[in-house]
């Protein structure tokens, strides 16, 4: 299975560059502004069309044309041809025919100028965990004064086969604790410093004076990477206690934001970046040789993990599930998390699949219409 991940240079402020990036701007301003007006779909009609015109203008080198040209029907295509005012300096897509970089720091990018070399810093932990990775496309932006290089690196990692010797954790996501394993790991939900976050912008709007604005601004952005740190900690974490082989399980909550479930419970949920930490935990168990599972989350909640007895509402008090047919009790979020670890043994009878077979990681298996559910 391909794997692949973004490593992030800084880069010297150059004058060529952020020159290209203006020329790169106005070439796809202008390659929008054609499609959205002849109501172009198609990026070969919309390249006959517009890129000679766009070298007659620019002086965006021959790749960098093309580049544009497919970045404005992309916007197109995603913004449904409302008006859109590019950036004055668009961020620039590279692919290996317009730059090139080694681990050695060593850089080729391609400018209205020519090719400009440069030589960037490379972080230790890049070069011990990506030096044998396949180079890929790059991603050149700007962000206030500093300039910054996105590069993509690929692998293949060999997912292995799961036996009955292989252990399965599963994973319950919630609000008070925002992931519960199976293996009895609890992280507890952060919701008290999300109403902190909350309460801190609602007053500085209502001043809205010249200080609060400025403090808004540098408010902005700090619970997004509040919210990325304590993702990036779990999932580690989380998939720390897997090895090759072994199957990790974890709820799907698509469409969780559909439903009203009262004022303060849904800002509690739109803070909730569950989706994110779906993909930390998805790619780090791939990097790891280990298969990721998302199934359906139906009567996880309700049923108990000892006697599958299943309740149309949840028998619990104070946070713990009590089964009233067996007896058993315990921690809710972990009765959940047991529910879904032993919904791969479902899996594999629907799906046909012997215990040594391995499932395919990749593919999101949604068993919502079966009735083991």
């Amino acid at each position: 299975m391909l794997v692949q991940a973004t490593i992030r240079l800084n880069v010297p402020p150059s004058r060529e560059l952020i020159d290209t990036m203006v020329e790169f701007s106005k070439a796809t301003q202008f390659a929008y502004n054609y499609a959205v007006k002849n109501k172009i779909r198609s990026w070969k009609i919309l390249h006959q069309k517009t890129y000679r015109k766009i070298r007659a203008f620019s002086k965006l080198p021959s790749q960098l044309s093309c580049k544009a040209i497919k970045y404005a029907l992309e916007t197109k295509k995603g913004c449904r041809n409302r008006k859109v005012n590019f950036s004055k300096e668009l961020s620039i897509r590279y692919d290996h025919r317009s730059y090139s970089f080694d681990f050695s720091g060593i850089c080729s990018l391609s400018t209205i100028y020519g090719r400009i070399r440069q030589t960037l810093y490379v972080p230790e932990y890049y070069l011990r965990t990506y030096r044998n990775w396949e180079i890929r496309s790059a991603t050149l932006s700007k962000s206030g004064k500093h300039l910054s290089l996105n590069i993509t690196v690929t692998r293949n990692v060999d997912v292995a086969a799961h036996t009955s010797n292989n252990k399965v954790i599963g994973i319950d996501l919630g609000i008070n604790n925002l992931a519960t394993t199976s293996e009895k790991q609890f992280f507890k939900g952060v919701k008290d410093k999300l109403a902190n976050f909350q309460r801190l912008k609602s007053r500085l709007q209502s001043k809205g004076t010249a200080s609060a604005r400025r403090h808004l601004k540098k408010l902005s952005g700090r619970q997004t990477r509040f919210m990325r740190s304590i993702n990036h900690e779990i999932s580690k974490l989380i998939v720390s206690r897997a090895n090759a082989g072994d199957i990790i399980v974890l709820e799907d909550l698509y469409g969780i934001r559909d439903k009203s479930k009262g004022r303060a419970l849904n800002r509690l949920i739109s803070n909730w970046a569950f989706y994110q930490l779906k993909n930390f935990i998805e790619y780090k168990t791939l990097r790891k040789g280990a298969i990721f599972i998302s199934i359906p989350s139906h009567h996880s909640s309700k049923t108990c993990s000892r006697c599958n007895e299943t309740y149309t509402k949840r028998p619990k008090n104070a946070g713990f599930f009590k089964c009233l047919n067996c007896g058993y009790s315990c921690n809710a979020d972990l009765n959940a998390s047991l529910n879904l670890r032993g919904r791969t043994n479902v899996l594999r009878n629907v799906l046909g699949l012997l215990v040594n077979q391995p499932i395919v990681a990749e593919d999101y298996i949604s068993l919502a219409a079966s009735p083991c559910f």
